[in-house]
């Protein structure tokens, strides 16, 4: 359902304030995918390619990125961890 989903710049992000990461994914066959930050829903998009500029605090702890597909009853997840260090 999912495929290169890949956060950019790479983990860990060299930054002494808020920031902006991009995202990238592919996803086939499903009909909604998700956006969860730290766990807490952030958007949702439909299926394709998706590239989006998004949010990251750069305040020292790691945040986690996660894509939850669904397609019926079936629900595929893929997160990204991604932690910052001064820059």
């Amino acid at each position: 359902m999912f495929s290169g989903y890949t956060v950019m710049p790479a983990s860990p992000i060299s930054c002494n304030a808020p920031t902006m990461i991009e995202l990238k994914w592919t996803s086939t066959g499903v009909t909604t995918v998700a956006l969860l930050v730290d766990g807490k829903p952030f958007a949702s998009y439909g299926p394709g390619f998706q590239d989006h500029l998004e949010y990251f605090a750069c305040d020292g702890s790691s945040h986690t990125y996660t894509l939850q597909a669904r397609k019926g009853t079936t629900t595929v997840t893929a997160l990204q961890i991604v932690r910052s260090k001064p820059a």
